[in-house]
């Protein structure tokens, strides 16, 4: 827990440091549904929409919605990797394509489970704007609040940060993204997760922008 706690409170420092800076908050509600094509291929679906309700002042907004497409592939029990493309809509219209290639890995503990993912992706947008370049790594971790493993009619806690690199026109950026939430194992096929999750963005700008946002999440393998 130390490793992920240090980074962030190094970047809260920062952004408190910083003489700017901006504050959003809102809703994040996603949806994600995953079905087996063979012992090593898996398709999940996700739809993830982004609702704004304080800028300034408590107003709503409508930002975005997602939608993701991935296909898995599992190399043994510890490791898999992804390819997946998501469509970005955008209330302004400057709608965006992304690719994305990733690889994970999960480490097994005694009470607790250990997760890494390794992400690239590209984001092609609409408006003719430079292709923004991503690189990101992300450390979380699930552990049961009853027992040493999870079950059905149990709940348990998700802990997670993410460093996020960008590069687009010339310009660096980066970001860090911290969540924690709770969840409830429905049972074999469903699983339902609420949390926070702060986003600490521009980084290398002069600007920082600090985002804070409920997540809500429903998640179903067929």
């Amino acid at each position: 827990m130390r490793h992920i706690l240090s980074p962030l409170l190094i970047l809260i420092s920062l952004g408190v440091a910083a003489q700017q800076s901006t504050f959003h908050a809102g809703i994040l509600p996603e949806i994600a549904i995953s079905y087996s094509l063979n012992e090593k291929l898996k398709h999940t679906t996700k739809i993830e929409s982004q609702h704004e309700t304080y800028f300034d002042k408590w107003e709503y907004s409508y930002s975005q919605t997602d939608f993701q497409s991935f296909l898995d592939y599992r190399f043994n029990p510890f490791w898999k990797g992804a390819l997946g493309y998501q469509f970005r809509l955008v209330e302004k219209g400057n709608n965006a394509h992304r690719t994305i290639q990733q690889i994970a890995a999960v480490q097994k503990y005694s009470g607790f489970r250990l997760g890494h993912r390794f992400r690239i992706d590209q984001t092609f947008y609409q408006s003719g704007a430079a292709v923004k370049y991503r690189i990101r790594y992300r450390l979380s971790t699930e552990i049961p609040l009853e027992g040493e493993s999870l079950d059905p009619g149990e709940y348990f806690i998700i802990l997670s940060d993410e460093a996020l690199y960008s590069r687009q026109d010339g310009k660096n950026d980066f970001e860090n993204r911290l969540a924690i939430a709770l969840g409830y194992f429905v049972g074999s096929k469903n699983k339902l997760e609420a949390g926070l999750d702060y986003r600490l963005e521009k980084l290398l700008d002069r600007k920082i922008s600090h985002n804070l946002w409920l997540k809500l999440g429903w998640f179903y393998t067929l």
